[in-house]
């Protein structure tokens, strides 16, 4: 008799239990907790598509078997790819090294950084959206120091997010540390360091743009105040030349 009531004990504790853990198996009506709304993929697929967000959906029984959202998970899933691709990629820690390989690396945000100085370059090396250069991209030396210093994502094919002021003319020291004497128009090697730059050569497409020809630095001529130097990716040399001249504009920062 004993062991007969500790069972019917221990099977109504048990259904006790079981109906605390499980709540009600048939509920009246939906979840009322604010937690329980949820965003539709419709709404996933419009963030994602440059929509603001809108408030998740609060919980709606449903009349019917399920019915199409608007977007596939595919689409949602194939949209959030897009999104993570137009990402620009965030250049990794760069120390200065000599004889660092590759010698260029192109960040795909319309930079390049110059794995041996950490300097990053417009990847443009001859833009004509520069502000004030004339349309092969050249510029008086004022012009030039302008241009450059103007230059801000949006402009010659930067997406970088760099505001004006980021940017500079090159001081003739950075500007001939692009130059290799081993090579003449231009003097200048591909992004592997293993050849001449030449451009729609695979490999050598971390600039485009590249003259074989004078590029203005930032650097006044000390003994002149109407002369500046100058670099040549013909040969590699440099030399001042009045400030009125025009020459190339190629803008540069330094690492942020």
């Amino acid at each position: 008799m004993k062991c007969s009531n500790k069972l019917v004990y221990l099977g109504v504790t048990s259904a006790l239990s079981m109906q605390v853990l499980a709540g009600d198996l048939n509920p009246t009506s939906g979840p009322t907790d604010a937690g329980s709304a949820m965003y539709t993929l419709e709404d996933i697929y419009n963030r994602l598509n440059g929509t603001p967000a809108s408030a998740p959906s609060g919980f709606t029984e449903p009349t019917s078997g399920p019915g199409s959202t608007g977007k596939t998970l595919t689409e949602v899933y194939n949209k959030a790819n897009d999104v993570m691709n137009s990402i620009p990629s965030t250049p990794s820690a760069c120390t200065p090294n000599s004889n660092a390989s590759p010698v260029f690396t192109d960040n795909k945000d319309g930079t390049v950084t110059d794995n041996r100085t950490c300097l990053i370059w417009l990847k443009d090396a001859s833009c004509d959206d520069l502000a004030g250069t004339d349309p092969s991209g050249q510029a008086n030396w004022a012009t030039a120091l302008t241009a450059a210093s103007s230059l801000a994502n949006g402009t010659c094919g930067l997406t970088d997010n760099s505001n004006a002021g980021d940017w500079r003319l090159p001081t003739i020291q950075e500007l001939q540390s692009l130059v290799h004497y081993g090579y003449h128009r231009p003097a200048m090697s591909n992004a592997a360091g293993t050849e001449k730059w030449n451009t729609g050569t695979a490999g050598d497409d971390a600039f485009s743009g590249v003259q074989p020809n004078y590029y203005w630095s930032s650097t006044a001529y000390a003994s002149g105040p109407t002369s500046a130097w100058y670099g040549s990716l013909d040969g590699g040399g440099v030399n001042i030349l009045d400030k009125t001249s025009t020459y190339y504009v190629w803008p540069v920062r330094s690492r942020q």
